[in-house]
């Protein structure tokens, strides 16, 4: 039995030949340092877990204006591309910082910017300066924000190279800035 089998199995409660077994996430951290660089499906043989792939791709709504921010220049483990129009805009400043990566993220909107620190090491990053620091802000964000729309097409031409291997998966969209997965984690990243 694949792995993708197994793991439909499951999902669909029929018996598989065993449990599926995989990881939720592999940190870049831990790859780079304890596994000698290798990639996360490197690691999946390794261990001998069932292979997961995460893709996350969404697209602009061109019927709204909207378009991939030009200024985006590298996308990193899980992070898909920003969408802008004419009403929100992003701008990025590295802040100097000897101990963390620190980035300001500011959203342009016609109204006023809003903006969020975010904070890096080696391992992880947080969020150090909320988006949202006034009740009016949320306003803003709820006007001006755009709605990535998902990109199937990008889902099923990636779930067709990974065949039979395992099962790909991904999440809804997350706040551009910095968020997670789901509104109660989006909310506790814009607003602390």
């Amino acid at each position: 039995m694949t792995s993708k089998e197994r793991f439909l199995k499951a999902l669909n409660r029929e018996k598989p030949d065993r449990l599926p077994v995989t990881t939720h996430h592999v940190m870049p951290y831990f790859l780079e340092k304890y596994m000698n660089g290798v990639s996360y499906q490197e690691f999946f043989d390794y261990v001998g877990l069932d292979p997961i792939q995460w893709i996350v791709v969404h697209k602009p709504d061109e019927k709204k204006g909207d378009y991939l921010d030009p200024s985006q220049k590298e996308i990193g483990f899980l992070e898909t591309q920003r969408v802008c129009n004419s009403n929100w805009r992003v701008e990025t400043e590295q802040l100097e910082n000897t101990d963390y990566r620190i980035e300001r993220i500011s959203f342009v909107t016609p109204e006023k910017p809003l903006s969020m620190v975010l904070r890096s090491n080696d391992y992880t990053t947080w969020v150090s300066e909320p988006l949202i620091k006034e009740k009016t802000d949320i306003d803003l964000l709820a006007k001006y924000a755009t709605a990535p729309l998902c990109d199937v097409d990008e889902i099923n031409k990636a779930a067709e190279e990974f065949g039979e291997r395992g099962l790909i998966r991904g999440h809804i969209c997350c706040f551009d800035g910095y968020g997670q997965p789901g509104c109660w984690q989006d909310a506790a990243c814009l607003f602390g």
